[in-house]
């Protein structure tokens, strides 16, 4: 049923179909229109579904017409050929709408209806679903909540629940109640120290990382380590850092810094091993206000949950002092990209990102992207390893779907970088812009074209000859109409 306020569809909303014999379509249930058909198997009488299956939950195995037992099956294709043919009126008609629905198309109509109730969550008035957004958006009874002191108040009070002293003073005491965290966990931290000196994981003793980064061993200190990887903190601050959607794992006085992009772990080394988890300091290297869900377990059991908010580039303590746990589970939730971070969306505009991933990967991009995106994006880099990977791909890009304005992109400013010494032209995957190709060549610069190849040539205009005949390092010509070759 498309509304939870329907008990079914009567045959009074029925419009335009006095062909259709409506006494087959009824439940002998509920004597409504069928809704979800299914039929018995023995008798094929059909029901609605959710008819039969109440029914079947009071009466198991038995069907309504006194069969020795109910199997199912689908309903019989001539019933619903007469659904299908059904004409509905829109259950909110009562309400203001007026469009009349095929039956197959009613479900999909009611849910998305201009004209369903819903209630406001101020005033808990009932408002059409056209006109909510505008309703909530002047609501006097709606409850806004602060951005900055976090107060949450009616709209109509606003003037007198919220006003600027009020705001600051919540503020105020929001900082004084972090305050009094950081000093607690301060005190507790100092009482801890002989033991945070001796347990404490800085990344310092791991082999120097290049510009790439690096999986932290399986086996590390005594832990296993799953998902993590380290980098060199210089380049990640000059490079990655703007790039990288991951939360880092930091220690001030060591060379590298661990991050981790999904769900990582850190578990005991022995099957029976347990260990106790004080504290890390960690920072969002790409998103800011980032959620940070950190769980403890043991023997497979959730025994310790914290989460934090964890912001860009502000390296954050966070004092745990988890006891006899075997695994540590970090799982980054959501966060907002920054807005110094450098990124620019819909552009590759930093190369070094992209070398840091391996070919498969690179590849797998490819594949998510238009090929007019995927030429766009990498060959006006100056990475040569890029140039070769994309002009190995090259062969696997379906160039047929590509619009006149992509075409004449492709023509004009990226095919001179598939080769810069030679370069080869044919237009086997775009035949039917093949008169395009002729009427503009002269106004491309391939100088380095050494074998052009078109096919499903009908005419050769007078300046396709010119262009030709300006074409120096051309070695190569061959001009196809259908399967006969009409020049080379």
């Amino acid at each position: 049923m498309t509304s939870e306020e329907q008990k079914g569809i009567g045959s009074d909303r029925i419009r335009g179909s006095s062909a259709v014999n409506v006494d087959l379509l009824e439940c002998p249930i509920c004597h409504d229109l069928l809704w979800i058909p299914i039929a018995c198997q023995r008798c094929e009488t059909s029901f609605c579904s959710a008819c039969i299956n109440r029914w079947l939950a009071a009466n198991p195995r038995k069907c309504p017409n006194r069969c020795k037992i109910y199997i199912e099956r689908k309903c019989p294709s001539f019933i619903v050929k007469l659904l299908a043919q059904l004409q509905l009126a829109c259950y909110y008609q009562s309400r203001g709408c007026e469009r009349v629905i095929p039956y197959e198309a009613l479900e999909t109509h009611e849910s998305e209806c201009d004209y369903q109730p819903q209630q406001c969550p101020g005033c808990r008035l009932e408002v059409l679903k056209k006109d909510f957004d505008n309703h909530t958006s002047g609501c006097a009874a709606i409850e806004l909540t602060c951005q900055e002191c976090k107060l949450v108040y009616k709209r109509v009070d606003a003037a007198t629940t919220h006003t600027e002293n009020i705001c600051l003073r919540e503020q105020i005491k929001e900082n004084i109640r972090q305050i009094r965290q950081l000093t607690l966990q301060l005190h507790e931290m100092r009482l801890l120290l002989p033991s945070i000196t001796k347990a404490r994981i800085t990344f310092n003793d791991l082999p120097m990382a290049d510009e790439k980064s690096n999986f932290i061993p399986d086996m590390y200190r005594g832990l296993e380590w799953n998902k993590i990887y380290y980098i060199q903190r210089l380049h990640l601050e000059k490079n990655l850092l703007k790039n990288v959607h991951v939360p880092s794992l930091t220690a001030s006085n060591s060379p590298h810094v661990a991050l981790f992009s999904g769900k990582a772990s850190i578990s005991a080394e022995n099957v029976n091993g347990i260990f106790t988890f004080i504290s890390l300091t960690v920072y969002g290297a790409w998103n800011d206000n980032m959620q940070l869900l950190i769980t403890g377990h043991r023997n497979s059991i959730l025994v310790s949950k914290y989460t934090t908010v964890v912001l860009w580039c502000k390296p954050q303590l966070i004092l745990l002092n988890w006891r006899d746990i075997d695994k540590v589970i970090l799982q980054p939730l959501r966060g907002t990209r920054h807005p110094e971070n450098g990124a620019t969306i819909g552009k590759c505009n930093r190369v070094s990102q992209l070398l840091d991933l391996p070919d498969e990967v690179l590849l797998m991009i490819c594949r998510y992207l238009q090929p007019v995106d995927v030429l766009r994006a990498f060959f006006k880099s100056t990475s040569d390893r890029l140039h070769s990977l994309i002009l190995d791909y090259r062969t696997n890009l379906v160039l047929s779907a590509l619009s006149y304005a992509e075409f004449r992109l492709v023509a004009d400013e990226l095919l001179p970088y598939l080769e810069t010494s030679q370069l080869t032209l044919s237009n086997s995957n775009i035949p039917c812009l093949v008169e395009h190709f002729l009427s503009l060549c002269h106004q491309l610069p391939l100088n380095n074209l050494r074998k052009l190849t078109l096919n499903s040539c009908t005419n050769i205009s007078s300046s396709f000859v010119v262009w030709l005949s300006n074409q120096s390092k051309l070695e190569d010509l061959n001009v196809y109409n259908g399967d006969l070759e009409v020049g080379a």
